[in-house]
């Protein structure tokens, strides 16, 4: 593999013009992603084709019902408590737990989908608790019925944030009621972040910034090109890729700090901003991987041939892993050196990865869908499942979308340990409970009592 520095490459720009508004006047105290095709936001279902993103719910991009968009930041829409979709509907499950976090629709900037059963504090956690999930097979303790198809359900300060269509819930994540609601402009929603008491709604089109307590609007940013947007929230900035460039925007204000734009190739897939560098994948079919100082967007380094169409990054403990088309994934140091190569399957779609194992999914030689665990030490193929794809993992187990089921294997051989029959393509992981987003709606599973 070659590793080249590539300052002359790009073209770094310290300013920029962006649109985007003031922050509001109170204080404050997140199919798989990444596959061979073209970005677009997809329709996804459980047992279907590998997703397009790791958190995409709806289809190709419509205008928004609000009308065009504005360069000019409003507030929020409405913020009111009353809910237009039906009440969350309670069963005689345990009433979920919720200490911990999980703040990405993967739960970390480094999209990992990956918490240990005591959560690490520090930038891919926040909290510190326990974060198994159901360790036991789980029951519904509420459903949370919306209008349109979610996104992945992200989980902060004992609420669980959702967004669907054009319209961003907060709900409380141990009943289910919603206490608030935003309708935001730009396209439908595909991404939702909360980090440091503020909610980042991703569109196609647009990023907008709301107060976790009230909902309320703090700005808004759409490009005036009409171009697709990666939005994804690191420690201290959102970055934006948008084709062949990326940008990173103030996470307080939304202005742009700095654009950084290839010279060749594109488009850009989403971004992976861990410590001090944010990594991507260019998705020709040529394929490479680039690391960019997260303080001005100068290159650190970039690789080529990690494979043809290469998938989105997933970074976890050191390492940098990318699927491609032909089914190999390819793990990384944070420098760029390679570190091994492994086989999952035609062509890689989402990829879990955490400090034991990393789970891949993928299609087989007959085009059926399969789920390989990786060794993460050495990429060699510990086992398959012949369905699915891989929601999150913990220590202990790995959480898998089969068909019309919810499974939860066991890490260290993919026996099932529990499955219910309820799918759902994006999930959150909290103390004893798996969040699920489903075709209609938000459900909570927890420990039965």
């Amino acid at each position: 593999m070659r590793r080249r520095t590539v300052l002359a490459a790009l073209s770094t720009t310290l300013s920029g013009c962006v649109a985007f508004g003031s922050p509001a006047d109170e204080t404050e105290t997140t199919p798989a992603d990444g596959s061979a095709d073209t970005p677009t936001a997809r329709q996804h279902r459980t047992g279907t084709t590998h997703p397009t993103r790791d958190d995409a719910p709806a289809d190709s991009r419509t205008d928004s019902p609000h009308g065009s968009e504005s360069e000019t930041p409003t507030d929020a829409e409405s913020t009111d408590t009353a809910s237009t979709a039906e009440n969350p509907q309670p069963t005689t499950a345990g009433t979920p737990t919720v200490t911990g976090a999980w703040r990405h629709p993967l739960h970390d900037a480094g999209h990992s989908g990956y918490t240990a059963t005591t959560d690490e504090s520090g930038e891919t956690a926040g909290e510190t608790g326990s974060a198994a999930g159901p360790t036991d097979t789980p029951a519904t303790a509420w459903q949370h019925e919306l209008d349109d198809s979610p996104t992945a359900p992200v989980v902060a300060d004992g609420r669980l944030y959702v967004a669907a269509g054009w319209q961003l819930s907060c709900l409380d994540a141990t009943t289910g009621d919603r206490q608030w609601h935003h309708d935001h402009r730009g396209s439908r929603s595909f991404r939702v972040s909360v980090v440091a008491g503020t909610v980042f709604v991703g569109s196609e089109t647009a990023v907008t910034a709301v107060a976790a307590d009230t909902g309320r609007e703090r700005w808004h940013f759409a490009p005036a090109s009409d171009t697709t947007l990666f939005p994804v929230v690191g420690s201290n900035a959102v970055y934006v890729t948008e084709s062949a460039t990326i940008s990173a925007l103030d996470r307080e204000t939304g202005s742009r700090r700095w654009t950084a734009s290839l010279d060749r190739g594109g488009p850009l897939e989403r971004p992976a901003p861990v410590g001090d560098t944010v990594y991507v994948s260019d998705s020709a079919s040529a394929g490479r991987l680039l690391a960019f100082d997260t303080a001005d967007g100068t290159v650190r380094w970039e690789t080529d041939g990690v494979g043809s169409h290469p998938t989105a990054v997933t970074v976890h403990d050191g390492r940098v892993f990318v699927g491609e088309f032909y089914g190999s994934v390819t793990a990384l140091t944070t420098e760029g050196e390679s570190a091994w190569t492994g086989q999952a399957g035609p062509p890689v779609g989402r990829i879990v990865a955490g400090p034991e194992s990393v789970y891949a999914h993928g299609h087989g030689g007959s085009g059926d869908v399969v789920v390989a665990s990786l060794d993460a030490a050495s990429g060699d193929q510990q086992w398959t499942r012949a369905t699915g794809y891989p929601l999150a993992a913990t220590t202990d187990r790995v959480y898998l979308a089969e068909a019309s089921q919810t499974t939860a294997a066991a890490a260290d051989t993919g026996e099932p340990q529990w499955t219910v029959d309820t799918s759902g393509s994006r999930a959150a992981v909290t103390d004893d409970s798996l969040f699920l987003s489903t075709d209609t709606g938000v459900r909570a599973l927890t420990t039965t009592t």
